[in-house]
């Protein structure tokens, strides 16, 4: 599958790994961070990814002369590209950090507006 019903897919599924992970993390960090958890959430982001690239280094997969036969380099593949391990929580995190701020200026604005 290829073209741009799978780059629009992916992108879907990159923004779904970023805001499911942040959501997750918020609500297991909220009981004991309380408001700061969001925050600390965004971080769970950077251990994710750190954990990604060392299962890719460990996979062995190559950035060049990759081989698609070898389940090891396979592997690393599939959490590179499609796990939340990997790019999709990269390339979805500005996003979700983006859609944080719209709700907060808006909850925030009608905090001050009530109607």
């Amino acid at each position: 599958m290829e073209g741009p019903l799978h780059t629009a897919l992916w992108l879907i599924w990159a923004f779904m790994c970023a805001y499911g992970v942040r959501v997750a993390a918020t609500r297991l960090l909220r009981s004991r961070l309380g408001g700061v958890a969001q925050f600390a959430a965004y971080g769970v982001w950077l251990v994710l990814l750190a954990v990604g690239w060392i299962l890719v280094g460990l996979s062995g997969m190559q950035m060049y002369g990759f081989d698609a036969s070898d389940p090891r380099q396979l592997a690393g593949y599939g959490v590179l590209y499609y796990s939340p391990f990997g790019l999709p929580t990269a390339i979805g995190a500005p996003a979700v950090i983006v859609v944080d701020i719209i709700r907060a200026l808006g909850q925030s604005r009608r905090s001050r507006h009530p109607h």
